[in-house]
Parts: C-alpha cells; sequence; structure tokens
C-alpha cells in the first residue's frame, strides 16, 4: 500500500479526516466500491521488542497473504483493511491466511464484524479493537479474537461505562439479596438459576437439588417480594442483563 493510502487511513481512524468527497476519492483510488464487503483486523505482538512488527516487511508478508488487503501501522500494532469482495474472498479464509504470520510474529488478533459500508471502517476498527482487548482479559490461549463472540460483554462493559453496575442493577434484585441476608435464604439463587434454564422447573429443581413443591414456594415468594412478571419478556431480559452486571462487578473488584 503506498504512503497516500496509508495517511489517508491513519487519518480517517483517528477521526480527523471527516469530508466525504476525500472518503469517496479514496474509494474510487483503491477501485473499491463503497458498498462492497469489509474486515478490519488488530493485531498487537507479545514480543518486548516491537521492531518486527513495525517493519515495512512484516506489512508486505501481510499483504502477500491477503492481496485484497491493506495493511498499515498504528497506534503501536497493525491495522489490516479488508476487502472481502475484491476477490470474493470468505472471512475464515482470510483468518486462516494469517497464521503463520501470527504464530511466528507471536501476533494476537482482535477481528471485526464483516459489514457492508466503507465508511463504517472506523467503527469496524473500533470492534475489532474490543474483540482484541476483551480476548486478552477472558485469559484464552486462542490468537484470534471475532467481535461478535465478544458482543454481549462488550454491551455490558459499554452499558456501565458512565453508570456504575451498582446503579443499575434493578432494586428487584436487592430486594432478594436483603432478605436472602435477613432470613438465610437463597432467593436470588434461585431466580438466576430459574432463568438461565429459561423457567424449565423441572431442570431448576435438579440443579438447585430441592423438590419442585419447593421451587413453587420459592417462585411464588420471590414475586411476592419483587412484583415481577416473570411472564414478561422484557423483564426477564433486565433482570438477567442486571445478574450478568452483578457478575461482572464482582469479577472486577
Amino acid at each position: 500500500m503506498g504512503n497516500d493510502s496509508r495517511q489517508f487511513f491513519t487519518e480517517y481512524l483517528s477521526g480527523k479526516l471527516t469530508e466525504l468527497q476525500a472518503v469517496t476519492d479514496q474509494i474510487q483510488y483503491l477501485n473499491w466500491n463503497r458498498h462492497d464487503r469489509y474486515l478490519v483486523l488488530r493485531l498487537e505482538t507479545q514480543q518486548q521488542d516491537d521492531r518486527m512488527h513495525s517493519s515495512i516487511a512484516t506489512l508486505g508478508h501481510i499483504e502477500a497473504q491477503i492481496p485484497e488487503g491493506l495493511a498499515f501501522t498504528y497506534q503501536q500494532g497493525i491495522v489490516v483493511i479488508v476487502n472481502l469482495s475484491f476477490k470474493h474472498s470468505v472471512s475464515s479464509d482470510v483468518i486462516s491466511s494469517l497464521a503463520i504470520i501470527l504464530r511466528e510474529g507471536l501476533f494476537k488478533m482482535g477481528v471485526s464484524s464483516e459489514f457492508r459500508d466503507f465508511l463504517l471502517i472506523p467503527q469496524g476498527y473500533i470492534q475489532a479493537v474490543s474483540a482484541l482487548r476483551l480476548g486478552k482479559k477472558s485469559q484464552s490461549m486462542a490468537w484470534c479474537y471475532h467481535f461478535d463472540a465478544y458482543l454481549l460483554e462488550y454491551m455490558l462493559s459499554q452499558i456501565s461505562h458512565q453508570i456504575s453496575p451498582e446503579l443499575l442493577v434493578s432494586s428487584r434484585l436487592d430486594a432478594l439479596q436483603n432478605y436472602d441476608r435477613k432470613n438465610n435464604t437463597e432467593l436470588y439463587h434461585t431466580l438466576k438459576v430459574y432463568l438461565e434454564h429459561e423457567r424449565n422447573s423441572l431442570q431448576t429443581a435438579r440443579e438447585l437439588f430441592i423438590h419442585r413443591s419447593s421451587l413453587t414456594y420459592r417462585l411464588e415468594r420471590i414475586q411476592k417480594l419483587t412484583k415481577v412478571d416473570l411472564d414478561n419478556p422484557k423483564d426477564r431480559l433486565l433482570l438477567q442483563l442486571c445478574f450478568l452486571l452483578q457478575e461482572k462487578d464482582q469479577t472486577v473488584t
């Protein structure tokens, strides 16, 4: 990739370039189409010496493996913009083609979702960065992290970005936890397991090692304390999100 294109993508990802005409000109220069299929990759090395991943040779190796991709250094890593439509490529094949380079360079890679608009490339980059960050945080031994696999974790992190999970969690769950502490019961855990099993009473009772009649009593008590409508899909979704937020908050602390 020429220096002009590298400069364009550096400014485009940083938000310095916002003129639609400049973006349109670059699309034409690359002989691409705005609504082709695109993928963004973010690579970071685990080596202390980062000269290897910033070398022109490494970028050349990547582009040799992905002719439909443009590789450049950005924010102490490597970014690859891939036009999947250019050679009718498949995402999995593109990723597999980098396996040797990633292994030899001790790279980890974040992969965006596939999208169909050149104007979404900056957001695709955010996806790739987020996938890499969340993948590393998960302590997975994998070398490649797909944003789609971490979508829920990303959404939870965004939900609690400005407001503490403690303030986001439904007061209904607080009521259950307070009741459990005072009465040495397990209503909070019962509700969590019940929702995890999609309200299947038999499976829930088995996991909790209780009789179904005991489960029925607990659920009646839960509904009396919380006034929650477990037949309402939105109420169930909200409660499940609250459980996940609490788990995330406890993991962080």
